[in-house]
């Protein structure tokens, strides 16, 4: 969860960081505050920009999370023959790159 990596992000960046719509971003923002995941306050630097950090309820969730996914990714690797898992993440970053948005 792009919240929990960086500790906290503007509203604005999560749209950037996602490559989202604002109002897509918006409701998903919404959607955390009613689930209380997510605290929104405005920045004391400029009134317009909201700033998104993860609740107490949030983090434990994001935690439980990033556990879940490592486990299944190791179940997932263990299905692979150990003298080829470089191959595999050389394929996952080469699929990661493909995938992520260039500022060009």
């Amino acid at each position: 969860m792009e919240i929990q990596l960086r500790g906290e992000v503007t509203q604005f960046n999560l749209t950037q960081i996602l490559n989202l719509e604002k109002s897509t971003v918006s409701r998903l923002v919404q959607q955390l505050e009613k689930k209380e995941w997510v605290n929104r306050e405005t920045s004391p630097k400029d009134q317009r920009m909201k700033i998104l950090r993860l609740s107490e309820k949030g983090l434990k969730v994001a935690q439980r999370l990033e556990t879940s996914r490592i486990e299944k990714f190791n179940s997932i690797l263990a299905n692979i023959p150990e003298n080829r898992h470089k191959e595999v993440i050389v394929g996952l970053e080469l699929l990661i790159h493909a995938i992520t948005p260039t500022n060009e």
